[in-house]
């Protein structure tokens, strides 16, 4: 039943004439960064979604009522983003698309750290949060295959994604580690902004080439 599907017409497709494997993965400075990166980028959406009718109740002073649509905001947000910004990363390059994601996830904790929010704010910060968490997690395997290829696709995200499993770890650290909520989520707005930095010196290891028209990731 599952068929190769034809050859893509797009003209703006990155390949990668090598695929890595995970060995040679670790060896590229690339891997790194872009560890580092999904690290910063899970940690605001691991906070903010686990806790999102508390910091409705508890922060923004909302009816149990009201703050239990905080579940369901999340829950469309996490699902537009992934499909939203995973587009986009196809149109304009995954780094730019991390550029927005962390420069909107950076401010928007900045926010509900700092400042007090009613329904409509609080609820408006928890999208565009959540949004870009979903952003994050569907354009982080895209950018693994570019990265590094195909064959190994497996194992080499897997490995990636263990900075997904560590920054749920340090969420929960965090919050205990910290005398507010409020602080944790200014931590989490200081690494967006490290990963935001990030972007600007991740480079693509091996060699890459376009399908037509030459085409820059950054």
């Amino acid at each position: 039943m599952l068929k190769v599907p034809t050859q893509s017409e797009n003209k703006h497709v990155l390949v990668n004439e090598n695929d890595f494997t995970t060995k040679g993965m670790l060896k590229t400075p690339a891997f790194y960064l872009l560890w580092i990166m999904y690290f910063a980028g899970s940690l605001s959406g691991l906070l903010v979604i686990g806790l999102s009718q508390d910091i409705a109740r508890d922060l923004v002073g909302l009816f149990p009522k009201t703050a239990g649509y905080a579940v369901a905001v999340a829950a469309v947000f996490n699902a537009l983003g992934r499909l939203g910004w995973g587009a986009l990363s196809d149109l304009i390059g995954r780094l730019r698309v991390f550029t927005l994601l962390f420069g909107l996830t950076a401010v928007s904790m900045a926010v509900l750290s700092l400042f007090q929010l009613n329904a409509f704010t609080y609820f408006a910060i928890l999208g565009i949060i959540v949004s870009c968490f979903g952003g994050f997690l569907a354009t982080f395997p895209a950018v693994c295959s570019d990265y590094f290829g195909t064959y190994y696709f497996g194992s080499n995200y897997g490995l990636l994604y263990q900075a997904y499993g560590i920054s749920a770890l340090i969420g929960p650290l965090l919050l205990s580690a910290v005398s507010q909520e409020t602080h944790a989520f200014l931590w989490a707005s200081v690494f967006a902004l490290l990963g935001l930095v990030l972007t600007f010196f991740v480079r693509t290891p091996g060699n890459f080439s376009t399908a037509g028209n030459q085409y820059s990731e950054k």
